[in-house]
């Protein structure tokens, strides 16, 4: 088992998707923490709660780098509703 993943042991926030044009492995790994912040996003939960419930990364401690990793995240799910899933249904995985 890895600490790259969602369903790998991990103690601290997800390692941050790359920001390269093409589908990764992470990306893969992601969907369901990409639909989790997508979704709380349109709920109307603010960044600090998203990125302590579904990043697992603690505002308290270090606002400044929850915010980046919290807005990587957005990036890049909000990248697979208007690129990714293209490439994703391309790939056939």
């Amino acid at each position: 088992m890895t600490d790259e993943g969602p369903t790998g042991p991990h103690a601290g926030p997800y390692p941050p998707p790359e920001d390269v044009p093409e589908l990764t492995d992470r990306d893969r790994a992601y969907a369901s923490v990409y639909v989790q912040l997508l979704d709380a996003t349109t709920a109307g939960a603010n960044w600090r709660t998203i990125a302590r419930d579904v990043l697992r990364a603690d505002p308290k401690a270090d606002a400044e780098t929850a915010k980046r990793i919290f807005d990587r995240f957005h990036a890049r799910a909000v990248w697979m509703t208007q690129v990714g899933y293209k490439l994703l249904l391309k790939s056939g995985r």
